[in-house]
């Protein structure tokens, strides 16, 4: 009979194996932590350059719209003559010019749904 200290060893133990199992799963998890925090800078990124390009196309917008120079109309050119008795044709222009341009904003801006 053999003696089980002479025999040479035919594989590994059940200990050997989990141990090996552990490190394997301990490794996967390091590299799935490291993969999502890319992921998420990578998402960060995104919706930090999508607000910059938003916010280019407001100020754009709104630039545009406060450089528009309506023409005033017969409505707004009487509208600016209520209450202003003694004003010159000057200010009656000026009036009429701001209420063209509010009506324009008004017409061209969102409005509030309440």
């Amino acid at each position: 009979m053999r003696n089980h200290s002479e025999s040479p060893r035919g594989g590994f133990t059940l200990v050997e194996l989990l141990v090996v199992i552990a490190i394997i799963g301990l490794i996967i998890a390091l590299i799935l932590v490291a993969a999502a925090d890319g992921v998420r800078r990578a998402e960060e990124r995104a919706t930090q350059s999508l607000i910059t390009k938003l916010e280019t196309a407001l100020n754009d917008r709104l630039d545009a719209l406060l450089n528009a120079r309506p023409r005033s109309t017969c409505g707004t050119a009487n509208l600016a003559q209520i209450n202003t008795s003694g004003a010159n044709v000057d200010t009656y222009n000026r009036r009429a010019q701001v209420i063209a341009q509010f009506d324009y904003l008004r017409a061209e801006l969102p409005t509030s749904s309440s």
